[in-house]
């Protein structure tokens, strides 16, 4: 049996996720209506001040933020410079061209375009498409590494080019119960490491034998004492925004030239077609998640919109129940060519990983849903 937040319906089954006395989840026990913003907002720089007295931080791209062009990206970066003149460098890390999606790219586009600075990292193919392929093989996973390259890459440009201030999204431990990342306070982000999704950036799952000697250098998080050693802070930016939220973003990110995903929504289960943009096979990965733990995209939309209470819990569970887990086969079949392995042996390791007291598993085709 699984249980339901009676607030939001989040199931008891993602990992991390707390359920205090009142029996519910730890995310709705914060307030999400905003009260006082403009005190937010001083209290955000206050915190930079106490980090930086001298307030270098106001130079043009002292300060960092990792990007990938979607609605988070965008609606931060505005936020910084049109609220307190911060214009920070971004950092984005580029998925391989066979991967990254026209709109992901039009976004990074918009991103220079609306006057900001970005510095692009690139990583070998071969080692890329390999540690996917394996991640997929062994862990049902195929971004357990391209999650830890992509966050691993703002800390290790700020150790190499001497950045003291990282800003960061959202507090995962606040907002999703990502325990692993929380500090003393809400906006402290030094232990990114510990996210459920990089498990302390452990590495030994990987074969090596077929990759250079420095070929795992860009996917190696800096250890928390690294981060202190060199002065960097990780500042996570939603505890000072307003409604920090997936549609709160989109719908700001939209007014300022946010390209939205084409598909159609019965495609990839996005339904409202703005989140993880830069590549498509995302819908891959969240179907998945809901074969192990019985939420998708879906819930993470309508989880937040209960919280905002701009639904009500049971409308949000009827949409849910229709669009978690949707994912097209042309979507997979492009997915398997790229890590080279057919489609086949690409549902038996999803079987194999599907959590049977949730779904009824079979040897080479969909799981099918036994829990309601």
């Amino acid at each position: 049996m699984v249980y339901r937040c009676p607030n939001c319906n989040q199931l008891d089954t993602r990992p991390g996720v707390r359920f205090k006395n009142e029996k519910i989840c730890g995310p709705c026990q914060i307030n999400y209506i905003d009260i006082n913003q403009e005190e937010k907002e001083k209290r955000f720089l206050r915190v930079l001040r106490e980090l930086d007295p001298t307030e270098n931080f106001r130079l043009p791209n002292s300060t960092l933020l990792g990007v990938s062009g979607g609605k988070d990206s965008l609606r931060q970066a505005l936020w910084l410079r049109e609220r307190f003149g911060i214009e920070p460098l971004l950092i984005c890390l580029t998925y391989p061209s066979e991967q990254v999606s026209d709109v992901g790219l039009a976004n990074m586009s918009n991103l220079i375009e609306q006057g900001f600075s970005m510095v692009n990292i690139h990583l070998p193919v071969k080692t890329w498409k390999n540690l996917m392929r394996q991640g997929f093989l062994k862990h049902c996973n195929y971004m357990k590494s391209t999650e830890l390259a992509l966050i691993s890459s703002v800390p290790r440009y700020a150790i190499k080019n001497g950045h003291k201030i990282i800003f960061w999204g959202e507090n995962p431990g606040q907002l999703n119960d990502d325990r692993g990342s929380l500090s003393q306070n809400d906006w402290d982000g030094n232990r990114l490491r510990h996210l459920n999704t990089l498990q302390g950036g452990d590495l030994s799952w990987i074969d090596n034998s077929e990759i250079s000697k420095n070929g795992l250098d860009a996917y190696r998080f800096p250890e928390d004492e690294n981060l202190s050693k060199h002065g960097i802070q990780v500042v996570f930016m939603s505890p000072f925004m307003e409604k920090w939220g997936l549609l709160e973003n989109a719908y700001f990110a939209s007014m300022y030239g946010l390209r939205h995903r084409q598909s159609d929504a019965s495609s990839t289960g996005d339904l409202y077609r703005v989140s993880s943009l830069d590549e498509d096979w995302v819908a891959i990965n969240q179907m998945i998640k809901f074969y192990k733990f019985g939420f998708g995209r879906a819930s993470d939309y309508m989880t937040q919109e209960v919280r905002y209470r701009k639904i009500d819990s049971s409308l949000a569970k009827a949409i849910t129940d229709f669009y978690d887990g949707l994912c097209s086969d042309e979507l997979i079949a492009q997915f398997c060519e790229f890590i080279e392995i057919d489609v086949v042996t690409f549902w038996e390791t999803v079987n194999l990983h599907t959590n049977p007291e949730l779904f009824k598993t079979f040897r080479n085709k969909r799981p099918e849903k036994i829990f309601k």
